[in-house]
């Protein structure tokens, strides 16, 4: 007769955690069309008119404005990068592969990438009226960076089942959104759509970490009886 054996605690850990990263994924990038579609049609000016006034009023620039432009400068997107990438290599030597380092590769590629795209395309004007860069001032390229390469970063040091790592994660995007909207440097839906697509490509990097890692076990033995 056949006996079906426990299941593996480890793999069925394996199987919520990824159901958990398809539906933060998923989830994400629905807003993030939405918001984009939004933009897109002017329909955020009201609420970021309002933003903007509550956290830099008159436009005024004073000592809260020097203070954050440390943060906004020291953590530009390629610094982010450029730390995620040495990180990355730095975890792939002491493993002995080259893994992690690809992860860090695709993580930082693909922030460029559809950031880049998106503020191509929808070239909006920040607010002063500028179109900063190559693009536009949507979405915020500090803010999806930051996530990606503090979230990465996470994931790489296999710190996933900690929920303060995570809270580093979400208290260092908040921190440049912060920052950003009190330099009145981007529009609140700049920073709800960067942060929206970090975790997006946040979420498609910790898939590709669990993509092989699984471990094959026997799901049941066999059990021989004599009559």
């Amino acid at each position: 007769m056949d006996s079906l054996s426990p299941s593996d605690p480890t793999a069925s850990r394996g199987a919520r955690a990824t159901l958990v990263w398809l539906v933060v994924a998923a989830v994400a990038l629905v807003a993030l069309v939405a918001l984009t579609v939004v933009v897109a049609l002017g329909g955020a000016g009201g609420g970021d008119d309002a933003v903007r006034e509550l956290f830099r009023p008159d436009d005024v620039w004073g000592t809260t404005q020097e203070r954050v432009d440390h943060l906004v400068e020291g953590l530009d997107p390629r610094t982010c990068l450029v730390l995620l990438l040495l990180i990355g290599g730095v975890i792939a030597a002491a493993r002995r592969s080259a893994r992690p380092l690809l992860l860090a590769l695709w993580a930082a590629s693909v922030t460029v990438l559809t950031t880049t795209a998106l503020q191509v395309a929808l070239q909006r004007p920040d607010t002063h009226g500028e179109t900063p860069g190559l693009g536009g001032s949507y979405p915020s390229g500090h803010v999806a960076t930051l996530v990606v390469c503090v979230g990465t970063v996470v994931v790489l040091a296999r710190l996933e089942r900690h929920l303060a790592a995570w809270a580093a994660v979400a208290l260092a995007g908040a921190a440049m959104g912060a920052a950003l909207l009190l330099q009145a440097a981007h529009w609140a839906s700049d920073v709800v759509g960067g942060a929206l697509l970090g975790t997006v490509v946040l979420a498609s990097t910790a898939l590709l970490a669990r993509v092989g890692t699984a471990r094959p076990h026997r799901s049941s033995t066999r059990v021989d009886s004599t009559r």
